[in-house]
């Protein structure tokens, strides 16, 4: 039964692997241990805000080197065909970074990339390192584990709140700055809380020790310099989170990305000058970091897909600068491969970003009205032509920007391979899991009214929910199902 419904998922996906045929996709790397500890690495392939589980490998006493980590992700690339992939992303380490070195002098179309969430939530965690905002994420822990560790605080807090307190997840730094975005606006209910009789009660009813742990906790929640400082981390942050949640999908934003970092690092130079809570040498440090990490990040896809992106098509050539431009001729370079097209194809980008040629008459208005759908589907609704640019545009356009599919998938081996089923063989799993996840894309897709051009991303803080989780959890986070099963 297992096999017939293997066999029937994987032909079920046939409209998947033909799209890849003219878009091509990426493979996503990333590994985890299972409920016997075993370690286990998934690939996934994702391309047009889809991904697809592919395959998964029992690591067991193998070194997990740049060779074997190449090889594992090769061996996927070959069964898909070389000419379909894009990109490989992984994480930042230096074993997945030298693994896709090799890849790409195997193949030298396909581009490493490093995951932008993995890259983002490292920037937090810089952050998060300054003393500073340590101080300042340590205190509102305080005030949040004192009220969700105890039964009558934490019942009376609700009764002035219809906002859950949060505590971080474990797998995500983002999750800190997260809380500190939920302790403002919880804070009005915390001092509600305070001044509630049967608080004052509890409080009285209590030894000594309990009445100091209040009396801190109410010095904390009642000092406005601090709660400024709380603001200050949030305002800083929230930025970075918000681009963190545009890149933790398999949505196609390698058009966006770049232009994204460019923003963060606009705002976080003005922020840190006005931060009064943070010391010069913390000021300093905080731009480095950013800066760094933006670096870190960078890709020649990154740069071709900003150049490509129809959001971003009245941005003239003469503003993108240097780096940007090598990225678009190396990704061109090695799409083509052919001096002649090449060149060709940068004369067209010429013509398009100056809306000429193939291009003239075409309206800015119209191409940013289509940014909530895929860049690539724009480019095929807008710009209908036989055009190496467009061939291009279409591949680069379609691919995510990190490997956060792999993460979502360990939630159903975690719900296959449980602790209660944990004699199951890895092969077995992975085809339990193959058609679990497959299927439920099938399902999606299957629906009435889906529509798979358009993008679930958004640029802003998402709004609370009241019946929230109370506890931040990273890696297969709430947004991230959002963007796959909503």
């Amino acid at each position: 039964m297992l096999e017939e419904a293997y066999d029937d998922t994987t032909t079920g996906l046939d409209f998947f692997y033909s799209k890849v045929d003219e878009t091509g996709c990426t493979v996503a790397g990333d590994g985890w241990s299972d409920a016997q500890h075993r370690p286990i690495q998934n690939t996934m392939l994702c391309a047009n805000n889809l991904a697809v589980f592919h395959d998964s490998f029992d690591m067991t006493g193998l070194t997990k080197d740049a060779q074997t980590v190449a090889g594992k992700m090769m061996k996927a690339i070959t069964e898909i065909g070389p000419e379909k992939v894009v990109c490989v992303i992984t994480d930042s380490a230096s074993n997945c970074k030298a693994a896709g070195e090799i890849i790409h002098e195997a193949h030298p179309h396909i581009f490493w990339v490093p995951c932008a969430a993995h890259c983002l939530d490292l920037m937090l965690e810089d952050i998060g390192k300054l003393d500073s905002a340590k101080y300042v994420i340590n205190k509102v822990k305080e005030v949040i584990i004192f009220v969700k560790n105890k039964h009558t605080p934490l019942a009376i807090f609700n009764k002035h709140s219809k906002l859950k307190v949060l505590l971080p997840g474990e797998t995500r730094f983002a999750t800190e700055f997260l809380v500190l975005d939920r302790s403002i606006k919880v804070r009005r209910a915390l001092k509600k809380m305070l001044a509630d009789r049967k608080f004052e009660k509890w409080t009285k009813a209590g030894g000594k020790s309990r009445k100091d742990e209040v009396a801190e906790i109410a010095k904390l929640i009642n000092a406005d310099g601090f709660w400024v400082r709380v603001q200050e981390l949030v305002d800083l942050t929230g930025p970075i989170v918000v681009v963190l949640r545009l890149a933790d999908s398999s949505a196609p934003t390698t058009g966006k990305i770049y232009h994204e970092c460019l923003k963060l690092q606009q705002h976080v130079e003005e922020k840190a000058e006005a931060m009064t809570s943070f010391k010069l040498g913390e000021k300093k440090q905080l731009k480095e970091s950013v800066k760094s990490r933006c670096e870190m990040l960078h890709n020649p896809l990154h740069a071709a897909g900003y150049l490509l992106d129809p959001e971003f098509w009245d941005v003239p050539l003469k503003d993108v600068g240097r780096k940007v431009m090598d990225g678009f001729r190396e990704v061109v370079r090695a799409m083509l491969d052919n001096t002649d097209l090449s060149a060709k194809a940068e004369e067209e980008l010429v013509l398009f970003k100056r809306k000429e040629g193939p291009w003239g008459g075409m309206q800015l208005a119209s191409a940013q009205a289509n940014a909530s759908k895929l860049p690539g589907s724009a480019w095929h609704q807008m710009y209908s032509m036989d055009t190496l640019l467009q061939k291009i545009a279409v591949r680069v356009l379609a691919q995510p920007t990190s490997a956060c599919a792999c993460e979502r998938n360990w939630s159903a081996y975690e719900f296959i391979h449980s602790t209660r089923r944990n004699k199951l063989d890895p092969e077995r799993a992975k085809k339990l899991v193959y058609v679990f996840t497959n299927r439920r894309i099938l399902n999606r897709v299957r629906k009435p009214g889906f529509r798979e051009e358009v993008v679930p991303w958004q640029r802003e803080w998402e709004e609370d929910s009241e019946d929230e989780e109370e506890t931040v959890m990273g890696g297969s986070s709430s947004e991230g199902e959002t963007s796959e099963d909503a």
